[in-house]
């Protein structure tokens, strides 16, 4: 069975920077793989595994998340 994994970057605005470990714990609760935190510019990226995910969630402080790339990845079985 084939999975879809979908690459994403979260940029955080200018008034939640100081909550920015806050923002990563709310997004992983919400199902998202975070990969970095890149502080100096605000963003997080790493990946999840539907665009339901992307679109569902609304997180304070964050000011969009965009997809970089989406790819397949084959089941084991």
């Amino acid at each position: 069975m084939d999975q879809v994994k979908i690459q994403f970057i979260a940029s955080i605005d200018d008034e939640h920077m100081d909550q920015l470990n806050e923002i990563v714990q709310r997004l992983e609760k919400k199902g998202f793989s975070i990969q970095k935190v890149r502080k100096i510019t605000g963003t997080i990226s790493g990946i999840v595994d539907s665009m339901d995910k992307i679109r569902e969630a609304k997180i304070e402080g964050v000011k969009i998340i965009d997809t970089e790339r989406e790819y397949f990845t084959q089941g084991i079985f």
